[in-house]
């Protein structure tokens, strides 16, 4: 299943590395498919004056 590029997305799980919680949102800005496995996508998360918090990859899962 592929997201849609931009789309806002919450989170499912807990990211404490990047402090980040389930149910933040964030913003699909590219994805990352294989053949093998689930696609992966990257993620970026932003504060609320649009400054760039963090960009991080998950599963499609």
């Amino acid at each position: 299943m592929m997201f849609e590029l931009f789309a806002r997305v919450a989170l499912r799980d807990d990211f404490p590395k990047h402090q980040l919680h389930q149910g933040d949102v964030a913003t699909i800005i590219d994805h990352h498919p294989v053949t093998v496995g689930k696609d992966s996508y990257s993620l970026e998360v932003v504060n609320a004056i649009k400054e760039t918090l963090t960009v991080l990859a998950v599963s499609e899962s």
